[in-house]
């Protein structure tokens, strides 16, 4: 069993900043820059490169957060990884973004807010909200925020058949702790390597949850993730079964790293989009 990580593209909103924001009927959920979706297929091109590198099986699958810039970032992975096969890609609420205070303070104050994670100098997280104008989506359940199947109608071999269980009832009143998800992104993954022992998965998700993932499954810390980083993660022979249920992940032995979070496939120069850099609570979890 092979599980590929890949954060996706380049961001439209951060080139645009409170311009974007202000101007988008749902700020929230980000497009790809046009660069973003060449990031993408080099990253697909990468990954193909690096299985052969490695004598690792093909992918066969992509799984999706249903922000679009993931559900953009996956069809052009798929891109660069199909070699005369069609691979499907799956919409998985599990592997959308951390919905917590810092997700909402990034889009959610009016005329404040400029995609800055964890909310723009003066309005951080923790700050509260006197004085400020909330959005009205923050204060719908976030299930309602998120694209379904039929959004993306236009997307070539989407998976008509897999429905995702997570269905997020989070407000900026009551948003998504952490440990919440990582057990929500961990469950998934292990039912997929349940599901799928002898295929290599393409899991595209955001920074934040990827980097959770990474430790959930190896146990090791996973460094801030630049825009498509990839991570490519076999299976141990002596691997502990999988709990689903364990918000702690199960265990350094269950998968180890081949590649982490690895930007090689892109120019050194570029803006790699760490704003939403890695809070280190994996970390503390391996000291």
């Amino acid at each position: 069993m092979v599980v590929v990580l890949v954060r996706h593209g380049e961001r439209l909103d951060y080139r645009r900043k409170q311009a974007w924001i202000d101007g988008s009927k749902r700020p929230w959920d980000t497009p790809l820059t046009e660069h973003g979706h060449e990031q993408g297929k080099i990253a697909g091109e990468e990954i193909s490169r690096k299985l052969k590198e490695l004598g690792l099986p093909p992918a066969t699958r992509i799984y999706s957060s249903p922000f679009t810039r993931c559900v953009e970032t996956s069809v052009a992975l798929r891109k660069g990884l199909e070699e005369g096969q069609k691979i499907e890609i799956a919409l998985e609420n599990s592997l959308g973004e951390a919905l917590g205070e810092d997700w909402y303070r990034s889009w959610a104050l009016a005329e404040k807010s400029d995609s800055t994670w964890g909310g723009p100098p003066g309005f951080e997280t923790g700050s509260g909200y006197e004085g400020v104008k909330l959005r009205s989506q923050a204060h719908v359940p976030a299930n309602q925020l998120l694209k379904t199947r039929a959004d993306f109608a236009d997307v070539d071999n989407l998976n008509k058949s897999h429905v995702s269980v997570f269905l997020p009832g989070y407000t900026i009143e009551t948003p998504e702790e952490h440990d919440i998800m990582r057990a929500r992104i961990g469950r998934f993954a292990a039912a997929a390597a349940h599901a799928f022992p002898d295929e290599t998965i393409v899991l595209c998700s955001h920074g934040g949850p990827l980097a959770t993932l990474f430790n959930y499954l190896t146990g090791e810390h996973c460094p801030p993730l630049g825009f498509t980083a990839i991570s490519i993660l076999q299976r141990a022979e002596n691997a502990q079964t999988l709990d689903e249920g364990n918000p702690l992940g199960p265990g350094a032995n269950a998968f180890h790293a081949h590649l982490t979070a690895s930007t090689n496939h892109l120019d050194s120069a570029e803006d790699l989009g760490l704003q939403t850099a890695f809070t280190g609570k994996e970390e503390e979890l391996t000291k």
